[in-house]
């Protein structure tokens, strides 16, 4: 959603881009680190060539999928989301027990390339962004719609959530009442154990936000 993208064709954006998902996982998993160690662990990484052999296979492979999801992006879905206001990427919520693919203006987009075949994706895709919705405005945040973004189906479903909180309780509820209630237990619950960094499906994009710890 950068202005500054605009001038770099999607392929290269991806090619770039992919290898970011995969880092975040290795920096995260260095938690405790410096900055010195995080960045000393990132250029290993990157200097290792049969990785970037692998990680340039598996890219090459991919990018046809991307060109479809690049393709939907640009048909207007760019527009609608950069309407929201200004982007924060990977936004931490609670010293990062969850994180917001994105918060653009006041209103939290999730973002999603895999598929979302079962019912069971969808309902945990629905907690996700309401537990966001919840704690962004206990971190300092406010929140007044969700967003979510299934990039493989070329859909994009926003929410205000006053709306959304309405229907779903069928009263109306204390929100950051219900937001720091919600803080307690995700904070007494602790970290969660980060996923081992994947081997790329050749047929699926992959990236951070697949269901993942966010």
């Amino acid at each position: 959603m950068a202005q500054t993208a605009d001038h770099i064709p999607g392929a290269r954006l991806f090619t770039a881009g992919s290898l970011l998902p995969d880092l975040d996982r290795a920096v995260h998993a260095l938690r405790p680190a410096t900055p010195d160690q995080a960045r000393h662990a990132i250029q290993a990484a990157l200097r290792d060539r049969r990785a970037i052999t692998a990680y340039a296979t598996a890219t090459r492979a991919v990018r046809p999928a991307f060109a479809a999801f690049w393709a939907s992006y640009l048909s207007g879905f760019r527009d609608t989301l950069r309407g929201y206001g200004p982007a924060s990427a990977s936004l931490e919520l609670l010293d990062g027990l969850r994180i917001v693919d994105f918060l653009a203006g006041t209103t939290i987009v999730e973002l999603k390339t895999g598929h979302l075949d079962g019912a069971h994706h969808l309902e945990a895709l629905v907690d996700q962004v309401l537990a966001y919705a919840l704690l962004a405005p206990v971190c300092g945040h406010p929140a007044t719609a969700v967003a979510m973004y299934l990039a493989r189906y070329h859909v994009l479903a926003y929410y205000p959530l006053d709306i959304l909180f309405s229907r779903l309780a069928e009263q109306p509820i204390n929100t950051i009442e219900a937001g720091h209630h919600l803080s307690t237990l995700v904070q007494a619950e602790g970290p969660r154990q980060p996923p081992a960094v994947p081997i790329r499906e050749l047929t699926t994009v992959t990236g951070p936000s697949e269901m993942g710890p966010g």
